[in-house]
């Protein structure tokens, strides 16, 4: 294994993102040409980086931006930037530090709400950070939502804090730097500003010097410092130019850039490794925003780079703002897009990649609704921002409440999709709150950001603890999303709920003390039992997996004030739900049958499916307890299939087994195993002019539990983890011959012979074992059996290597639901050499055997 982490060459060309993503090729591509250049001669310096200022609104942002770029004073009269500006506008602009060889691309950013979303598109690592505060704000505690947002997508990029407006002579707003860098060690200084004329002069000189002395000093900076090949220098400039014309740039363009001009050689960047790494450069230096860099982004994510960021926002707050959205109760339909969006700035070609850029998890711009049809979406900042009236809320009713260290903006919005289930007929929602209905009682769920909690109220005459379970189900989906976000569940006096008592307290109270114990709660005025506060929302784990327990069918039988739950009758739940560590999906018979032989009998369970319970003995102790379900082909019924076994079973992780289709390739071929590294969703099509056809592509990178298990296999095989897995003894069935004869062969006269030397190459010498590799699969509604959509295909994804018609359902249940998925297929047949049914078979059975090895390695831990 080659380790190039700690090269500091290697940190001056790729950032830490890259270098830790296991992107192998980009790294050694960079590796090569910074190599390559330095042996000619053809490094140079790149004196450039990217300043990031942010803050709230109203801070005085712009103001000193202008200050310490063009040396202007705020004038005495001069008014704060109009909001519409501030709406609509990322200003970006260059400066030639004082006391600095570098040039800052400084990034201005609006600080209105409605932006805080948008900013994590274009906060970037190895970047210079001003998080500007306002001096008269001393109650304000927006810098740690800001460091914390700066630390998710800077990494330990350097953050200068700079507290503007200081005209008085005595501070306002008092920080605890000590305690700050302690937490948020990325913090360099500090600074105190004001942007008027006259003596305020000496703190911009300060500040200057600061940015001066980081750019210079910071470890974090090296790359600025550090010289890149000289053809790097040369296409960074060129994109600069055309970004002034240009607001987004197809990744042909950028690639006939790299290339260059053939008789300079020295200038030209042909890897398409190299160029992934150089692109990655230029969007740390700010010069364009990408996020296509890793082979498992979405395929529409790779085929764009953006040069003008407002051209994206623009897009954003279109829809945010949009009356019909709005109107919508902040729900957007997908077919709604072409209306709504500038046809010509905004063709229908970019409208997935725009979609998919909102739907990013980490940004919770635009949440999707599951199951609906046509396909909905949750716009959390285009939710009402008042709170409707929702009702009288009787004073018995049952009391529940998180408490936070601090209250995500986006964390109710996020609950509406999980709880979408439990909407009343018609939605009553806000950006900070929601009403739900189930078995006959009403729920609210609000949240309090200035007290950073979220109360739960459930009104109803029987059933409360049960319809809380169901909410506090709800809640947990949200809490793995958050994984960082420390709460606490705590329980409100019933005589005074703004006193409340930890949860887990009451329970080990229970434990050790017993129900009947009774103590007065600090700032209580009676005395409490333990029974008396916890008995009506003691966390029941079996009704709580139950989402859809008892639930009428009647329409009406939920109804209660108005209030009626859209719920079908369920069964009671699974003595499984919750216990089930992999479940697994598949298609044919035969492939079900390949993967049920290779485990060992528990039960059969009936639920909304028959699944069949299995258990795999781990080799250092352990047992995973594994839940096998054949569905029907294609992505809907895979769709409702994987949502079936979510909902009975509730699996940690899911796994779908079969076979797939190969795309032509000397790297591997029939028999051999393709592991998912993204699944890239070619279901929505439609035949345009001179019936070409376009695609708006679905699907995207894997759940990051996921991704680390693909992007590991290589080295499960290197380090023998999976030794034995492709034997015969392990596969139970030889290896069928192969026909190479002509007739064999289908397509055009080109592909033809693409596919001949390619399978030639493979089965025209000795037998070999089967192989395992990763890549991108596709996955659609049709058979692909031709080459000429498969050469479609590979034109707008190029990263594909198979092609199924299930493996798109299911991560669409499986990524509303955060949970984990891997697709393993064995080649069955490859586009254009004629299947045989003696592979089929052969490939059902490699693919059972690489997944039961795989288990073996333990991926993870077993509940049990």
């Amino acid at each position: 294994m080659l380790n190039l982490s700690a090269n500091g060459d290697m940190k001056s060309l790729v950032s830490l993102e890259v270098l830790e993503s296991g992107d192998a090729q980009s790294i050694l591509a960079a590796y090569r040409a910074h190599r390559e250049a330095k042996r000619l001669g053809a490094l140079r310096p790149l004196n450039e980086a990217k300043l990031v200022v942010v803050g709230n609104e109203a801070v005085g942002k712009t103001s000193l931006i202008r200050y310490l770029v063009h040396d202007r004073p705020r004038g005495p009269d001069e008014k704060k930037t109009p909001g519409a500006a501030i709406h609509e506008k990322i200003e970006v602009s260059t400066w030639s530090v004082h006391q600095s060889k570098v040039h800052l691309n400084v990034w201005d950013f609006g600080g209105q709400e409605i932006m805080r979303g948008t900013h994590r598109f274009f906060l970037t690592e190895r970047s210079l950070y001003l998080l500007v505060l306002e001096d008269r704000r001393e109650d304000d505690r927006s810098i740690y939502e800001w460091l914390e947002i700066i630390a998710q997508r800077g990494g330990d990029s350097p953050v200068i804090v700079v507290v503007n407006k200081t005209d008085s002579d005595v501070p306002q707003r008092q920080l605890d730097e000590a305690a700050l860098r302690r937490t948020y060690p990325a913090i360099v200084g500090f600074a105190r500003t004001s942007c008027n004329a006259g003596a305020a002069a000496k703190s911009i000189a300060e500040l200057r010097a600061q940015i001066a002395t980081t750019l210079s000093e910071s470890a974090r900076l090296q790359h600025v410092r550090d010289p890149i090949p000289q053809s790097w220098l040369r296409v960074k400039d060129a994109i600069a130019e055309l970004a002034r014309a240009r607001s987004v740039l197809p990744v042909r363009d950028f690639e006939r850039l790299c290339e260059g001009d053939a008789t300079r050689t020295a200038e030209r960047i042909t890897d398409p490794d190299e160029q992934r790494a150089f692109l990655a450069l230029l969007r740390d230096l700010g010069v364009v925003v990408t996020h296509g860099l890793h082979h498992h982004a979405p395929a529409v994510w790779r085929e764009i780079t953006i040069l003008d960021p407002n051209w994206l926002t623009g897009a954003l707050y279109t829809l945010i703002n949009s009356p019909t959205v709005r109107d919508q109760g902040g729900e957007l339909r997908h077919d709604q897009l072409g209306a709504l969006l500038d046809p010509v700035r905004y063709p229908p070609r970019w409208h997935e990649l725009i979609l998919s850029m909102m739907q990013e998890p980490a940004l919770g711009l635009c949440l999707s609704i599951a199951h609906s049809s046509p396909p909905r979406y949750l716009l959390p900042d285009a939710l009402p921002i008042k709170e409707p009236d929702t009702g009288v809320w009787p004073a018995e009713a049952l009391r529940f409440r998180f408490q936070y260290d601090l209250l995500p903006t986006g964390f109710i919005p996020r609950f509406i999709v999980e709880a979408h289930r439990s909407l009343t007929d018609k939605p009553t929602w806000w950006r900070t709150g929601v009403v739900l209905g189930a078995e006959g009682c009403r729920i609210l769920v609000r949240g309090d950001t200035a007290r950073n909690r979220v109360e739960i109220l459930v009104a109803g005459k029987t059933g409360q603890r049960a319809v809380l379970g169901i909410v506090r189900n709800y809640f947990d989906a949200v809490h793995r999303y958050y994984a960082k976000l420390p709460f606490e569940a705590r329980v409100p006096l019933p005589e005074q709920p703004e006193v409340d008592v930890g949860y887990d307290h009451l329970v080990q109270l229970d434990r050790e003390e017993g129900l009947d114990y009774t103590w007065r709660p600090e700032k209580a005025a009676r005395k409490y039992s333990v029974r008396e506060l916890l008995e009506g929302v003691r966390d029941d784990e079996g009704r709580r997996h139950r989402p859809h327990a008892g639930w009428s069918a009647d329409p009406t039988a939920d109804d209660l004030d108005g209030a009626t739950a859209r719920r079908p009758a369920r069964p009671s739940a699974s003595p499984y739900r919750g216990k089930v560590d992999f479940g697994i999906l598949t298609i044919r018979e035969d492939e079900n049958d390949a993967v049920l032989r290779r485990f060992a009998k528990v039960a059969t369970e009936v639920r909304q499916r028959r699944y069949r319970i299995r258990s795999l003995a781990l080799p250092d102790g352990g047992t995973y307890k594994l839940a096998v379900l054949r569905c029907e082909q294609g992505n809907p019924d895979a769709q409702a299939a994987a949502r079936d076994l979510l909902e009975d079973l509730a699996p940690r992780f899911v796994l779908v087994v079969g076979i797939a289709g190969g795309v032509p390739s000397y790297e591997f071929s029939l028999g051999d195993v393709v592991v998912s590294r993204s699944i890239v969703d070619f279901s929505v099509e439609a035949v345009i002019r001179d019936k070409e056809r376009e695609y708006a592509l679905g699907g995207g990178p894997l759940h990051p539990e996921a991704a680390k298990l693909a992007a590991d296999v290589s080295a499960m095989i290197t380090d023998g983890e999976l030794e034995g897995w492709n034997s015969p003894d392990a596969i139970t069935q030889s290896r069928p011959p192969v026909d190479l004869t002509d007739d064999r062969f289908y397509g055009d006269d080109d592909w033809k012979e693409s596919v001949r030397q390619k399978v030639r190459r493979h089965f025209a010498r000795a037998p070999r074992p089967p192989l395992a590799i990763t890549g991108a699969i596709a996955s659609s509604d049709r058979l692909i059996k031709d080459d000429e959509t498969l050469a479609v295909w590979l034109k707008i994804a190029r990263q594909v290597v198979a092609v199924e018609m299930e493996s798109a359902g299911i991560y669409k249940a499986t990524h509303g639901r955060n949970v984990p998925f891997l697709a393993i297929r064995g080649i069955s047949d490859v586009v254009g050499f004629k299947r045989d049914p003696d592979w089929t078979a052969y490939a059902c059975e490699t693919a059972a055997a690489f997944a039961r090895a795989f288990l073996l390695t333990r991926p993870t831990e077993p509940i049990a």
